[in-house]
């Protein structure tokens, strides 16, 4: 419990999946509550850091905590991006930052 405390206030995203990811029994059902607010500020950070580059979809999706075989389709909805190409395996930031920013709401922890 106090690591999930440290982790959320700290807003440390990579420390809160990876708890997520293997927490026992039903644990993940309590985190299940705070996933949401911690993909949008993981987002925004990324964002800030990467904002003028493409990263590979698979990245974005392990920093954002999707796993699974949908994730890269999990990714697109969660950011509403839209490849220029079918074939194309990485996420354009300057393009998902205008449509994020503006219909993010900020979550306070």
């Amino acid at each position: 419990m106090r690591q999930v405390c440290h982790a959320v206030w700290s807003h440390n995203y990579r420390t809160f999946f990876a708890i997520h990811e293997s927490s026992p029994c039903m644990g993940a059902f309590l985190l299940d509550q705070l996933v949401e607010p911690m993909r949008k500020f993981a987002m925004t950070a990324i964002l800030r850091a990467y904002r003028p580059l493409s990263l590979p979809l698979p990245f974005v999706a392990e920093q954002l905590g999707f796993a699974g075989d949908d994730a890269h389709a999990r990714v697109a909805k969660f950011t509403s991006y839209v490849p220029r190409a079918v074939a194309t395996d990485a996420v354009d930031l300057f393009s998902v930052a205008v449509k994020y920013e503006a219909t993010m709401d900020r979550y306070e922890f």
